[in-house]
């Protein structure tokens, strides 16, 4: 297994190790007295965890859609996310940089032309396709122990190698679709890679459009990919099928021992339940797709009438191998935040199965961060709540669950209304977690995005304090640093849902930086 010195790397990928505990060597702040911002001008949105070294804490932003009609489509730049280093105290490492440009459309002969390419590229050639690809960065990096290099997921379905010392690309690896070799066949790397044994890369990707139709077919593809620190690929799950059926949203998590990797499936396609996947890492890359997966379980809620589905959106696994799952469980008109444990040998770890911490059904849409906190005899799993991106809609909470029985042990209802971001647990115990606030919809104003530190015991949280950010905070987890500061970004008041739902059609120019599109990163200390 690669080995992270934690002074030297406090936070080298989501969720701070790969187990994805989200459990920190190092104490936050107990105090604000100091607070530094930096603002990333044009980026939209900054979403992801920040990754933390001794000297310097490394993000990515969305970026803003760049449509240019003087241009021809493959000359746009559609969500320019850009690539950030920063000292711990502000000041930039290297220029911001854009790691490619991702156009609007493309040409194949070879491709039947759509509805949607008549749709989005009205205007151009009738041999222009649209690609849904994009710039955006959303998924948290891992470094990589020996190199120092920082593997990076983008929503042009491609992992960068970085070279954070001088802000350069070392090598590009595309992924890709086994049945169509065409320009949008891989798909969108939206949750963290991860090293394991061997210094192998592995994520998922999320293929788009959503869920796709006969009509309207998904070229993007969803799958696992196991890919070497020299970015040669050494095995993509599925093999020889286009794709999963369901996107892969969460960051994949491995096992105590570094030898089963877990994966799981997010409503790419809503007909269809989510799935939790192990993957034998101990056997080799020619190995089949039979013989690579030790077990997976189709996940439903029996207990409830017509056994709604239930989606993957994190993992986080146990110090004894035990997996918790957040997600999402299907209602009508929407979808509750669930909680569910599983043993290492693919069976449910509590009674009943399915954990649903706010009722069902519920003000959130799903569970989207998991924390455990373990050591000195106690096992904590934190668990908040949350929105998509798209809605405006309040009631997320914070939930400390007993790991063994699932057991609620206390709730943290926020002042600021809004889904939570994920959680981040100090060395002491205390909790890190920010609620989004609302964003600007029409003429009204937003509600602003809060970060919380939190102490829980005796069944009940207290608020060691909070802090107003000048946005709101969207899925955003904080990071921790040796230094003893909290580091996280915002999302600037632009981006809403009518501005998420216009990537296509933006009304300004490709050079100009709208107002409140430039998200604030700070560091408190």
């Amino acid at each position: 297994m690669p080995s992270w010195e934690p002074t030297s790397y406090p936070v080298p990928m989501a969720g701070i190790d790969v187990r994805r505990t989200g459990q920190s060597a190092f104490n936050g702040p107990s105090t604000v007295s100091s607070v530094w911002t930096y603002s990333a001008s044009g980026g939209a949105s900054i979403n992801l965890q920040a990754i933390v070294s001794s000297q310097a804490v490394f993000f990515g932003t969305w970026g803003l859609p760049r449509k240019n009609a003087a241009l021809l489509p493959d000359q746009w730049d559609k969500l320019d996310g850009r690539y950030y280093g920063l000292s711990l105290s502000g000041s930039e490492l290297f220029t911001p940089f854009r790691l490619s440009l991702v156009s609007g459309g493309y040409m194949d002969a070879n491709r039947p032309r759509l509805s949607r390419d008549n749709y989005w590229l009205a205007g151009s050639s009738s041999e222009w396709h649209v690609t849904y690809y994009n710039g955006t960065i959303e998924g948290t990096p891992c470094v990589d122990p020996v190199s120092g290099v920082h593997y990076l997921g983008r929503g042009d379905g491609n992992l960068y190698a970085v070279q954070p010392t001088t802000g350069t690309v070392t090598w590009t690896f595309k992924t890709f679709n086994p049945q169509d070799s065409g320009e949008d066949g891989g798909g969108e790397i939206i949750g963290g890679p991860l090293m394991g044994p061997g210094r192998v890369i592995y994520f998922g990707t999320a293929g788009l459009p959503w869920p796709g139709s006969p009509s309207d077919p998904p070229y993007e593809t969803s799958a696992v990919y196991a890919v070497n620190s020299d970015g040669s690929l050494r095995w993509r799950y599925p093999s020889a099928a286009a794709r999963l059926d369901n996107w892969v949203l969460a960051p994949p998590a491995l096992s105590p021992d570094g030898n089963t990797l877990y994966v799981g499936t997010f409503a790419g396609d809503p007909a269809t339940p989510g799935r939790l996947i192990a993957l034998d890492l101990t056997k080799p890359s020619s190995a089949s797709d039979e013989d690579r997966v030790k077990w997976q379980i189709v996940l439903r809620n029996t207990a409830r009438a017509g056994s709604p589905a239930i989606w993957v959106r994190c993992i986080t696994v146990g110090a004894n191998g035990g997996i918790y799952v957040g997600g999402a469980e299907a209602q009508f008109l929407g979808s509750s935040p669930v909680v569910i444990a599983v043993n290492p040998n693919g069976t449910y770890g509590w009674s009943p199965a399915i954990v649903e911490p706010q009722g069902y059904p519920a003000p959130t849409h799903w569970t989207g961060g998991l924390a455990l906190r373990e050591g000195n005899g106690t096992s904590i799993l934190y668990a908040s709540t949350t929105h998509n991106l798209s809605s405006n809609g309040t009631g997320g909470v914070l939930i400390a669950l007993n790991s063994t029985s699932g057991a609620t042990l206390g709730v943290f209802t926020p002042t600021t209304a809004g889904g939570m971001t994920a959680p981040t647990i100090g060395a002491n115990g205390a909790v890190y977690v920010g609620v989004r606030g609302k964003h600007p919809t029409g003429q009204a104003a937003g509600v602003k995005g809060r970060m919380y530190a939190l102490s829980f015991s005796n069944s009940a949280f207290s608020t060691l304090w909070q802090y107003e950010v000048a946005g709101q905070l969207d899925w955003v987890t904080p990071s921790i640093g040796s230094d003893g500061g909290l580091y996280f970004g915002s999302t600037d008041d632009r981006l809403n849902g009518s501005f998420l739902k216009n990537l296509f059609d933006p009304w300004f120019g490709p050079t100009e930086i709208p107002a409140d599109t430039s998200p604030l990163f700070y560091g408190i200390k």
